[in-house]
């Protein structure tokens, strides 16, 4: 059942979040260059670079996928801290998709 939940979690979370989080910036972003946009367009990429690395490390042999998974989850972790000091709508949908990411990476590691 724990497995289920973190799979669920991970599969669901990750796109919902990533899509919502990329919508919500895109109705943030008014076209003028300010602070709060910059950082939330970091924070929400960041968030979509996080599954990408750690789909990667699934592919290479082991010193290099730790490697690349501690850097996956370096960056899900550096987007959730990022995003708050971007817009405080974002963080919330850019935590959702690294927590998502997070638990992807989790579900995807246990043996």
């Amino acid at each position: 059942m724990f497995w289920l939940i973190v799979n669920t979690l991970g599969f669901v979370g990750t796109p919902v979040g990533l899509v919502w989080a990329w919508l919500a910036w895109a109705k943030r972003s008014g076209g003028q260059a300010r602070a709060r946009e910059a950082v939330s367009l970091v924070a929400v990429s960041a968030a979509s670079l996080s599954p990408v690395i750690l789909f990667v490390a699934r592919f290479l042999h082991p010193p290099a996928s730790r490697t690349l998974d501690w850097a996956g989850l370096a960056v899900a972790c550096g987007a959730i801290l990022v995003s708050l000091f971007g817009y405080l709508r974002l963080a919330i949908a850019v935590s959702s998709a690294s927590i998502g990411s997070i638990m992807l990476w989790y579900g995807m590691t246990l043996r």
